[in-house]
């Protein structure tokens, strides 16, 4: 019997490239050789050449890989890869491409600037300055050990020896979906929100959420629900302004219901009927009150093989 006979999940492999980014990053931590064993305990005595702080525009550039990839994709942890829809794949490689040149520019400018960097450190720490410097990265070593690599491939169902259990984890995927869409509610602060009013910002999450939902619609009809939902009230919404009153109702208990995603997946969208007068909303496992919004109402409407001619490398 074939993996596609045994497991439908598997035709998701046909709609989806799995887009993959790594990021190397020098370490201002440098093992001095000191230290040693004693019996079942290992001790190492490391040294801080230079300031973790200037490494931070870098970890943010790093950030924003992850959260572009999660708008455009949901995450297939055992590949550590993001299944993104392949019309929308061209984009998102474009975007971590732009991503790419920036981490360059940063890592030439931190290279060139280390010599100065250990300097500083070695005077804020001077009974350690002579570690310091000896220990410290060239910039040749900053130049090796701080990179940016992004690649996409397709697999091709016929070809995965399923041992390890990738086609029970791409059946999955629409729960992960969803638990990344409220991610994006939680890192916007949304979970937070009283629901009273909200500033127009708050649609410009929404749309990335909607955008995603849309590309990943053939996941589940859950999925596609999310699309439609986010939509019909996106269209509703004031193009400007402050978003308050039984709008502002609206958006809360869409965003509640959205930060429940077991719930979600299990249920869908709760309909006007399935809610008495007066009853609160289900709790978003945030750890937020209930919203008492009335419920939107329903929208309208291992080995892998692949091809080595299918790796774009960038």
């Amino acid at each position: 019997m074939s993996v596609q006979e045994q497991n439908p999940a598997s035709t998701l492999l046909e709609q989806v490239e799995l887009v993959v980014y790594k990021t190397r990053l020098v370490t201002p931590n440098r093992d001095t050789g000191e230290g040693g064993r004693s019996g079942s305990r290992i001790e190492k005595v490391l040294q801080s050449c230079f300031d973790p702080q200037i490494l931070r525009p870098l970890g943010k550039k790093k950030m924003e890989a992850f959260r572009l990839c999660r708008n455009f994709g949901t995450k297939l942890e055992g590949l550590g890869a993001w299944a993104v829809a392949q019309r929308d794949t061209p984009d998102l490689l474009e975007r971590l491409g732009r991503i790419r040149a920036e981490w360059d520019v940063l890592a030439l400018e931190l290279a060139e600037s280390m010599s100065t960097k250990v300097e500083q450190w070695a005077a804020q720490h001077p009974a350690d300055a002579n570690e310091i410097r000896a220990l410290a990265p060239t910039r040749q070593e900053v130049l090796e050990s701080t990179s940016f690599f992004y690649t996409s491939f397709r697999i091709n169902a016929a070809d995965v020896k399923d041992g390890g259990g990738l086609l029970t984890e791409l059946s999955g995927l629409a729960g992960q979906a969803l638990r990344e869409f409220a991610d994006v509610l939680r890192d916007a602060s949304l979970h937070k929100a009283t629901g009273a009013s909200y500033r127009k910002g708050v649609k410009e999450v929404l749309r990335r959420i909607e955008s995603k939902a849309k590309s990943l619609a053939f996941l589940d009809p859950v999925i596609a629900e999310v699309a439609s939902m986010l939509e019909s009230t996106l269209a509703l919404l004031p193009a400007d302004g402050i978003i308050d009153g039984p709008k502002a109702v609206l958006v809360k208990s869409l965003v509640d219901q959205l930060l429940n995603p077991r719930r979600l997946a299990s249920h869908g969208f709760e309909k006007l009927a399935e809610r008495t007068p007066g009853q609160p909303a289900p709790s978003n496992g945030a750890g937020m009150p209930p919203a008492t919004a009335p419920a939107m109402p329903a929208a309208a409407t291992d080995p892998i093989g692949f091809d080595a001619a299918s790796v774009y490398s960038f």
